[in-house]
């Protein structure tokens, strides 16, 4: 809710202001990709997300909880390693080739 204080004018004025203020928002466009999380037959949220991550949920992936890999690594990111069911290996430099 956007709430307004004026300081001169009078107290009805600046309410219709505040109103009409409101009544003029827009209600901003969705991503396109809407997936449902169901759990025990119930729908339980809606993710509203792009192409690309809508790909990666409906594609059955693994998901884990690394919050813990977060806070021991800070500033670190899982992007590109691999992971075998209880270890995750960081991904292998590519030497920049030489000329």
């Amino acid at each position: 809710m956007l709430i307004v204080h004026y300081t001169s004018g009078n107290q009805s004025e600046s309410h219709t202001r505040k109103k009409n203020k409101m009544t003029e928002q827009t209600i901003p466009e969705l991503p396109p990709v809407k997936i449902a999380f169901v759990i025990d037959g119930e729908v339980i949220d809606v993710l509203h997300t792009d192409d690309r991550l809508g790909a990666i949920f409906l594609s059955q992936p693994t998901v884990l909880d690394v919050s813990a890999w977060y806070v021991e690594n800070p500033g670190g990111t899982l992007v590109r390693y691999t992971y075998d069911g209880s270890v995750f290996t960081a991904p292998e430099e590519v030497a920049a080739p030489s000329n």
